[in-house]
Order: structure tokens, then C-alpha cells, then sequence
């Protein structure tokens, strides 16, 4: 007979799951990888790099590693704040600014989303997806409390 050792979480497909008597995922691995991506991106670019190239090289090879899965797993609003925190946190250091009004300034007037907003869109597109699949199940997903908008 074999015992079953037991887990803080499990890593499947990429997401992490926390034990619990809910379902919960752990965002804690996506933010470790996104840091790492962006100090790497930061260290390569040291102040030789205009700010909107870093941001592009930030929203394509960064962003996808903070936001992946968001559109299909259930995150609480601190995880959502938490995710906002850590991409703002790019503008914190190339703007040297701390204020949200101004990150949302900055953001606004270089085309880039908010993570909460971009959270919904993807989730939203999610929703159209499973819809419109063939499958029963899948359209039957498509109308969960988290994907209903």
C-alpha cells in the first residue's frame, strides 16, 4: 500500500492549482516568469532604448507570460490587483512615476491596455469561442458565471 503525499498545488497545463476546498490557481509562478523576462528585457536595454520600444518588447514577450490562462481560469480581484501591480510596475521603472493616475496617463496615451481590462476582453473572446463550438459542453461552459459578461 502507498501513501499519497500531500500538495500545497499542482502544476497542470502550464496552471498552477492550489489545494483547497475551492478552486483556486496560484499566480505567484507567471509573476516570477514575467519578472524575469522583463528584468532580462531591462538589463539588455540598459538606458540605451527608447521606453516604447521596451514597452513593445515588454507587451509581446512579457505580458503573455503574466496573463496566460487568465481568460479560462477564475481569479479573484486581488489576483487581478496583483497582476495590474506587476505590469504597472514597468512604467514605475521607465517613468520613474508612482502614481496610478499617471501609469494610466502613460498607458492611455501608448495604446496599451490596462491588465484588468485586457483580462476581460480575453475572457470575453473565451466566452464567443466556446459559444460557437460545435461541441455541447464547450457552449455549455461558455455560460459559467466567470465567462458570462
Amino acid at each position: 500500500s502507498q501513501t499519497l503525499e500531500f500538495l500545497r498545488f499542482i502544476k497542470y497545463l502550464g496552471i498552477y492549482i492550489k489545494s483547497g476546498c475551492h478552486f483556486m490557481v496560484d499566480i505567484g509562478k507567471h509573476k516570477a516568469k514575467f519578472y524575469t523576462a522583463l528584468n532580462g528585457i531591462l538589463h539588455k536595454c540598459k538606458g540605451g532604448m527608447d521606453e516604447m520600444v521596451i514597452i513593445h518588447l515588454a507587451n509581446t514577450y512579457c505580458r503573455p507570460l503574466l496573463l496566460y490562462a487568465s481568460e479560462c481560469v477564475f481569479l479573484s480581484n486581488s489576483d487581478i490587483n496583483s497582476l495590474s501591480h506587476s505590469w504597472n510596475s514597468i512604467y514605475w521603472k521607465l517613468f520613474n512615476v508612482n502614481d496610478p493616475s499617471c501609469v494610466s496617463d502613460i498607458q492611455s496615451f501608448t495604446n496599451d491596455i490596462p491588465v484588468d481590462v485586457d483580462i476581460y476582453n480575453r475572457r470575453r473572446r473565451f466566452a464567443i469561442k466556446l459559444s460557437k463550438s460545435n461541441n455541447s459542453v464547450m457552449k455549455l461552459l461558455a455560460h459559467l458565471p466567470m465567462l458570462s459578461l
